[in-house]
């Protein structure tokens, strides 16, 4: 059965695999080639856990002018290498009409998709369609994902501009709150709205530090305290943060220290999938901000355990603000680390799995 959590790169064939000739027909072995860095990215693409769907139109096949005979040829070759390689497509969707033949399942129409593809039962959200012509995006933007085009990108680049573009949300709505948070690899400015500006102001200083950057829309009861909003803002960060660590191939794992003036954190990270958490440390103050500083722990273990990381933390310091300062800009710098790519491939487990 197909759950939600499947991930698709949905792929166009000619100009996106395979170069696209002169006269834009790969009707023979002799046009054949791949396109640079095509092979590597899919490799890497399953080892991140995607699933692959072909889709292509092919111009008249069938007829006198693209026999079925050339363009199986060239399609069971280049299948058969992918395949090699370890990719194989779960679907492979061909259009064989004329633009003019008006037939309704030429892209960017869904309808050769699978079923479960057009209704959107797959993770939208990590999923994405390449190709190289205007019709590849308008399928894209039908199906909701995001779409990349590789006519003027080889595709390291496209995988950079892809991971660049990712983006996980997450909502969480109760009886007592409401938060919507979106979170992105991409470099930008952070919108946050809790309601409770100086949660705000810290929270901005851990994404900002994180190189992650975050949209949060916030509101609760906070006319009976501050508790309820803090711990569902943990919660839903929590889980936004454990879908975007959520593949741990080829990542850096741990993490260390930061100091603000007078204070200093000590956060120690272990992207372990076991959560786990300690504090040792006081403040000074019982509240900043209009925030019971107790709250400011509980949202650190809250969010320890819906990331389901290990999150050790020592706070020393004199002056309450610059020790909330040293937290989350240190938890922020600690993620970044903790999530630094030091190149493809393991999990960094002497198990293999986390």
């Amino acid at each position: 059965m197909t759950k939600l959590k499947d991930k698709y790169a949905i792929l166009d064939r000619d100009g996106t695999i395979l170069v696209e000739p002169f006269d834009k027909q790969v009707d023979s072995v002799a046009k054949f080639s791949f396109k640079l860095g095509v092979i590597e990215a899919l490799i890497g693409l399953k080892a991140e856990g995607y699933k692959f769907i072909l889709i292509t139109n092919q111009d008249g096949l069938g007829t006198s002018s693209f026999p079925t005979e050339a363009y199986r040829e060239v399609n069971d070759l280049m299948l058969g290498v992918l395949r090699s390689c370890g990719i194989v497509f779960e679907a492979v969707c061909v259009c064989p009409h004329f633009a003019a033949e008006s037939c309704g399942c030429r892209k960017p129409s869904p309808s050769l998709l699978p079923l479960h593809i057009r209704e959107g039962h797959f993770d939208k959200a990590s999923s994405f369609l390449v190709g190289d012509r205007d019709c590849d995006l308008e399928l894209a933007q039908t199906l909701g994902i995001r779409g990349l085009s590789c006519a003027t990108k080889d595709w390291s680049e496209l995988m950079k501009t892809r991971d660049q573009s990712r983006a996980w949300c997450f909502e969480r709505v109760t009886s007592e709150t409401a938060v919507r948070v979106r979170l992105s690899n991409a470099s930008a400015k952070n919108e946050i709205r809790t309601t409770l500006p100086f949660f705000d102001h810290m929270l901005d200083a851990l994404f900002r530090f994180s190189g992650l950057s975050v949209a949060i829309e916030a509101t609760g009861d906070t006319d009976v305290g501050d508790h309820h909003l803090i711990e569902d803002v943990a919660i839903s960060v929590g889980q936004v943060l454990a879908s975007r660590a959520s593949d741990k191939r080829g990542i850096q794992r741990f993490s260390q220290w930061t100091p603000m003036d007078e204070s200093l954190s000590k956060i120690s990270l272990d992207l372990s999938g076991r959560p786990s958490f300690e504090f040792v440390g006081a403040f000074p103050r019982d509240t900043i901000g209009g925030i019971d500083t107790e709250m400011l722990v509980h949202f650190f273990k809250t969010l320890a355990f819906e990331m389901r990381i290990t999150v050790h933390i020592e706070l020393s310091g004199l002056n309450t603000h610059h020790q909330c300062e040293a937290l989350f800009k240190g938890f922020g710098l600690a993620l970044r680390r903790a999530l630094r790519s030091t190149g493809p491939g393991l999990v960094p487990s002497t198990k293999g799995v986390l």
